[in-house]
């Protein structure tokens, strides 16, 4: 399910842990990731959007272990250095995928 209209008050929330997708896009800039990347965090997280309710608050988000496996895999293929790389790693606090695997709207890809 990808809603492409947020309401606003929904935009800071998060996956619990995590960063939001908007803080995820700002941190990309900063540490000069190439656009191709940073649309892919925007194009991920809106086709495989989540529906929480924690505390009860209703949370939009993906989860943040699947969009930081994804994120690898793709600067791997982009050919992005280690030290770039790495700066992605870094920006979640979340594992890479789940037991080597993650999730891209309802399909199972290897993390590697």
């Amino acid at each position: 399910m990808a809603i492409k209209h947020l309401n606003p008050a929904f935009e800071s929330f998060s996956f619990p842990l995590a960063k939001s997708a908007k803080e995820l896009i700002s941190e990309s800039e900063k540490i000069g990731l190439p656009e191709e990347l940073i649309n892919e965090i925007r194009q991920f997280s809106e086709r495989n959007l989540m529906i929480f309710r924690v505390n009860n608050a209703v949370l939009y988000d993906c989860c943040p272990n699947c969009l930081k496996a994804h994120l690898l895999k793709k600067a791997k293929v982009l050919g992005l250095n280690a030290e770039l790389q790495e700066k992605i790693s870094r920006m979640f606090k979340s594992e890479s995928g789940h037991n080597g695997y993650y999730l891209d709207k309802n399909k199972i890809f290897g993390t590697e």
